[in-house]
């Protein structure tokens, strides 16, 4: 900018830049451009003055929590990446972070990013600003555009990005972290805790849903006292959308994305089901299941060491039907305490002591090969303080994951299991174990994603493919004790 300017423009100018310093949305108004490739008029275009991207721009100020579940195309991600830009600009001494699940979509090209990324939504804002904003009284641009990161060389104030396989936020200390389609990001929880302690106050979590086994769901449905402000933006708040626009847009997708991406519906949300042969009106028991002492019992375990042990409590009747009659998951606690609880809960079916030992000696118990490490450690946790129960725990090494879903899969089909309603956690899983999938529905891996519904899962598969294996495999045992 030039140093010769009239008096009264450099005032003029001197005057907006104070207006702007004080009030995103009067910055976001005024002088940012947003690029809507939708638009059959005019796809780059002056921020919209919509009544509720300025109550976003309020909640923003307001440095809270906040947990932001949306539709699609709300201008959301524009606006979150518009206020970022501004705090940069004009904020001094800041840090803030922003989190996607690929770097594609965190920064896809640093100075030459492009609006499809985060960082690339705050470029193509800026070099649209007008030259009193973008440039120092020496005329020097402000912002410096890099690989994950744009800084200012006036406020000292930084803008980075990590994707999510970088343990984002890790070691860092910020003033706001945004993460941006949270639902889509696989181990989500593992995300938001290791960003959590990066960033004591000022998280946004925005996504439209995709099931409820993510951060998304858990905040405001499974957590409601986070701590986190809950805002949710439907396309109906849209001042340019109406039913018309719905119906259009609803004939070319399925009932998943509709409910994805329009509806913020999280029951069918989800993409990517490993598992559709599930049918809870088929599968779940009308009341709850209880132990019968004249069918054979089993426990299946999924040994977590950094991640959730799951154990499942399973009988089988005459025709070979597998009834899931309990179950149990936990994590943080050593082997004492799981074999302590497989007890407790088995003499709460209405057994004595002996009776609940007998019936865990004489049983059949499957476990995960991983699982194997564990148990060789076992007994050096335990002690000579306790009295113990060795239970024989049988284990299938060398299957592929995809063999033992298909087996699992038969079995669903074959209608040949049946669980009980207080099983809540394993009919969860077995509703929302999913692939990756991009936005559109499209797998992007065979790979089930790592979260939370992993555990009993993966205890199941255990159990189906060593008492119905695909063929004749060997097996392996090693002793854990109770």
């Amino acid at each position: 900018m030039s140093k010769n300017l009239p008096v009264g423009l450099e005032a003029l100018f001197e005057y907006e830049r104070r207006n702007c310093s004080k009030d995103p949305h009067y910055f976001a108004l005024r002088y940012c451009r947003t690029l809507d490739p939708d638009s059959e008029t005019e796809q780059v275009r002056l921020y919209p003055e919509y009544q509720y991207l300025k109550g976003l721009f309020e909640h923003l100020l307001s440095g809270e929590d906040l947990h932001i579940e949306k539709s699609r195309q709300m201008m959301l991600s524009w606006s979150i990446m518009i206020f970022l830009l501004h705090q940069v600009i004009f904020k001094k001494n800041k840090q803030f972070l922003v989190i996607s699940a690929k770097q594609s979509l965190a920064d896809d090209g640093g100075k030459n990013s492009s609006p499809q990324s985060l960082l690339g939504k705050a470029r193509f804002v800026y070099e649209r600003l007008p030259v009193f904003i973008r440039k120092d009284r020496l005329g020097r641009d402000l912002l410096e555009f890099k690989s994950m990161s744009i800084s200012c060389v006036l406020t000292n104030s930084v803008l980075k990005a990590e994707t999510t396989a970088e343990n984002a936020g890790r070691g860092g200390n910020y003033n706001r972290i945004f993460i941006d389609e949270a639902a889509y990001i696989p181990d989500s929880e593992a995300i938001f805790t290791a960003a959590r302690l990066a960033c004591k106050k000022g998280m946004i979590i925005c996504s439209t849903p995709n099931g409820k086994n993510n951060i998304l769901w858990r905040l405001k449905y499974a957590n409601p006292d986070s701590g986190f402000i809950n805002l949710r933006y439907h396309w109906a708040d849209h001042p340019e959308r109406d039913e018309k626009w719905y119906r259009k847009q609803s004939r070319s997708m399925t009932e998943a994305q509709i409910a994805r991406e329009l509806d913020i519906k999280y029951d069918i949300s989800i993409s990517g089901v490993i598992y559709p042969e599930f049918d809870y009106s088929i599968h779940v028991a009308d009341e709850k299941l209880t132990f019968n002492p004249d069918l054979p019992f089993h426990t299946s375990w999924d040994f977590g060491i950094a991640d959730p042990t799951a154990i499942l409590f399973i009988q089988t009747d005459p025709d070979d039907n597998i009834l899931i009659i309990d179950e149990y998951q936990d994590s943080g606690k050593d082997f004492f305490f799981y074999a302590m609880k497989v007890k407790e809960i088995v003499a709460g079916w209405g057994l004595t002591m002996d009776e609940t030992e007998n019936l865990l000696h004489w049983s059949t118990h499957y476990g995960d090969p991983a699982g194997k490490q564990r148990g060789a450690r076992l007994e050096s946790w335990i002690g000579d303080l306790y009295n113990r129960l060795g239970i024989i725990i049988k284990t299938k090494p060398g299957v592929l994951k995809l063999d033992k879903i298909n087996r699992v899969k038969v079995i669903l089909r074959e209608r040949k299991l049946l669980i009980s309603p207080s099983c809540t956690g394993f009919i969860t899983a077995l509703q929302h174990y999913r692939r990756e999938t991009d936005r559109s529905g499209r797998v992007l891996s065979e790979k089930p994603v790592h979260d939370i519904t992993s555990h009993f899962n993966d205890a199941f598969q255990e159990f189906v493919i060593n008492r119905y294996p695909l063929a004749k495999q060997r097996f392996e045992t090693f002793r854990i004790e109770i």
